[in-house]
């Protein structure tokens, strides 16, 4: 295994994030806030110091033993990282380095975040409500909330004709590994984040109908969280459920989803990109459990319950 600079800077991007929030929380945590940050900044430097230091898996295996089998996650481009660290290192710390970090490597369109492209949680980063900036700043910021604001009005865009009223789940392409956190739910996030910036309510109606269609709302009738409705995954691929005696899964986990590839070897019940989804234990191309994939969803729910009385 190997060092990596994106995880060097998904690193530091969490910890510049989590000194910020820990600051107000000194009494119970001494000097976390302070560690973290320090440790942020370490991470950037060597990350700066090593540009092209992707994870290589297949070139590791050729020089040592035992070969690595599990999922590479090979990304080689590091601009959404180091936008997304830079953006959260410069509002932890004022410093100019990281704002012309940020300038080089702001992106051209906002893109939904993923685990190969953090770009997104970049511009969440600048868009945050209590942010007040000034000057060149100011100007970012309105480019930044210019690009979410246009990838959200085309998501919304003819939702109220589609089969489950829902901006997500209409087309071939959103079905994919792990597609109800990278589009479904971090789709929902996205338009949260428009509705707080404009006061639009289509845009939180229409978080709420991702929302629905996750738990319910869709072509398979499943809730798709664990443990929740009267028709959820009770065998997801996640090995603690399978192993721990307990017939019910693991409460509260987001599967990833229909995936039209169907690559496991599992029978699906239908080839329909919307219905290909299987709740078999062996099922990893749309029944697994995944860590980043349970962040979009308690992203998603954490929001909209926040926001719960607004559409009331």
């Amino acid at each position: 295994m190997q060092k990596s600079v994106t995880a060097a800077l998904d690193f530091a991007a969490s910890l510049a994030k989590a000194s910020v929030l820990f600051a107000a929380f000194e009494q119970d945590y001494p000097c976390f806030a302070k560690q973290a940050l320090a440790a942020a900044e370490r991470a950037y430097e060597w990350a700066v110091a090593n540009p092209k230091a992707f994870y290589n898996q297949g070139a590791l295996n050729r020089r040592f033993e035992p070969a690595v089998s599990t999922g590479t996650y090979g990304d080689g481009n590091a601009d959404d990282e180091f936008f997304w660290a830079a953006s959260e290192l410069y509002f932890a710390t004022g410093k100019p380095l990281y704002r012309e970090m940020v300038v080089k490597t702001t992106p051209k369109t906002f893109t939904l975040p993923t685990w190969g492209n953090t770009a997104g949680l970049g511009v969440y980063a600048w868009l945050q409500p209590d942010r007040k900036p000034t000057g060149d700043d100011l100007a970012l910021a309105e480019t930044l909330k210019g690009m979410l604001l246009a990838y959200a009005d085309r998501s919304v865009q003819g939702a109220d004709r589609t089969p489950f009223h829902a901006p997500y789940g209409n087309v071939a392409g959103d079905f994919f590994w792990g597609c109800l956190a990278e589009r479904c739910a971090a789709q929902g996030t996205s338009l949260v984040y428009a509705y707080v910036l404009t006061g639009e309510k289509s845009y939180l109606i229409n978080a709420y109908r991702n929302m629905d269609y996750l738990l319910g709302r869709n072509a398979t009738g499943y809730c798709y969280v664990t443990g929740f409705g009267t028709k959820s995954p009770m065998f997801p691929h996640h090995r603690l459920s399978a192993s721990d005696g307990i017939e019910a899964p693991i409460p509260g986990f987001l599967v990833g989803g229909p995936n039209p590839g169907q690559s496991d070897g599992v029978t699906y019940p239908s080839k329909l990109p919307d219905e290909s989804y299987a709740d078999v234990e062996g099922s990893y191309a749309s029944n697994e459990i995944a860590i980043n994939w349970s962040a979009a969803l308690v992203a998603l729910a954490s929001s909209l319950d926040a926001l719960s009385m607004v559409v009331r």
